[in-house]
């Protein structure tokens, strides 16, 4: 996956079938907020068809990229060990961003991600590493802003094998040098060993562990409008007094996605807030699937023109009539 010269800066996301939907919507409204854009566009496949293949290729120039075998051996070796992985492997594949040498900035974004401004700051920082912090870290702010009132701490959680100082959230990173390469690379396959993996004790966490673990304190934090995570957005609220309206990026991290149907009902009374970025999410995927990219509007076009020309050169003569 070398860069071309003219493209310094790219754009990388991992999906399969079941995401496969929710990587048309995060690359159309990318396209849509970002038209400033001249990168590359990379999606990480694995078991990717032939249809959802095609929806993806209808947004414009997209490159398929499989996982690089190394990766997927070590995810195979270790899930072969560690056999509750097996459903979320794929995650790992984010670490095929840190791979991306030949970029000046590579901006990695989760496919449960939808765009609704420019992030063009992302890809012009020089900062090696920036992420969003994740919800340990905004309830630890929250924690020690209540230190010695009358309401008193939330109970502290553990994450990650160890106590940290600050954690971020992994769907959202902007990576440049020296963190793009092969050495870097090569780092982040060691910790999928697995009895490194086992040391850092039991997690829900993937890719989301490692990152951090490799990563600690060498990360640069995000504002929180570049990864607006509607599951702990009270707590986004509260360290940033950040609004929804002003959110580039918004997050479905956590169990609720806007492709799956819910009860509405229920939805309204457990989880309220995600109604209205839900709507927000369909309204792109219908615009995604009726709206034709520039690209592509360009190549009907020529090719509409293309056969007036050719059948006004040879029309077609009438053998006789009907009636």
């Amino acid at each position: 996956m070398n860069a071309r010269p003219d493209r310094p800066y790219c754009l990388v996301t991992i999906t399969d079938d079941e995401f496969s939907i929710a990587t048309e919507v995060l690359l159309y409204s990318f396209l849509k907020h970002n038209s400033w854009f001249a990168g590359d566009l990379i999606v990480i496949e694995d078991g990717l068809s032939t249809s959802a293949r095609a929806r993806i290729e209808a947004l414009g120039a997209v490159r398929f990229a499989k996982p690089d075998l190394r990766l997927q051996r070590q995810t195979q070796a270790l899930c072969s060990r560690a056999p509750e992985l097996a459903t979320v492997y794929k995650r790992f594949y984010s670490f095929e961003t840190f791979r991306l040498g030949d970029y000046r900035r590579v901006v990695y974004l989760d496919s449960d991600i939808y765009c609704a401004g420019s992030i063009e700051p992302l890809f012009l920082s020089s900062e090696p590493l920036l992420a969003c912090p994740d919800g340990f870290t905004y309830g630890d702010r929250i924690r020690a802003s209540l230190a010695g009132t009358e309401a008193g701490p939330p109970t502290p959680q553990s994450r990650y094998g160890h106590p940290f100082s600050a954690s971020f959230n992994a769907g959202v990173l902007s990576v440049g040098p020296p963190l793009l390469g092969e050495e870097q690379y090569l780092a982040l396959l060691d910790m999928l060993d697995f009895d490194t993996w086992r040391a850092l004790g039991p997690s829900k966490f993937t890719d989301q562990m490692i990152l951090n673990v490799v990563f600690e304190d060498r990360f640069c934090p995000l504002a929180a409008i570049y990864n607006y995570m509607i599951f702990i957005e009270e707590y986004q609220k509260i360290c940033e007094g950040v609004a929804a309206a002003d959110a580039r990026l918004v997050h479905f991290a956590g169990p609720i996605k806007p492709w799956n149907e819910y009860d509405p009902i229920a939805l309204l009374q457990r989880a309220p807030q995600f109604a209205r970025f839900i709507d927000a999410w369909r309204e792109l995927l219908h615009e995604a699937r009726n709206t034709r990219p520039p690209a592509a509007l360009s190549a009907a076009y020529r090719r509409q023109k293309a056969w007036i020309e050719a059948f006004n050169r040879a029309p077609l003569t009438p053998t006789g009539r009907l009636y």
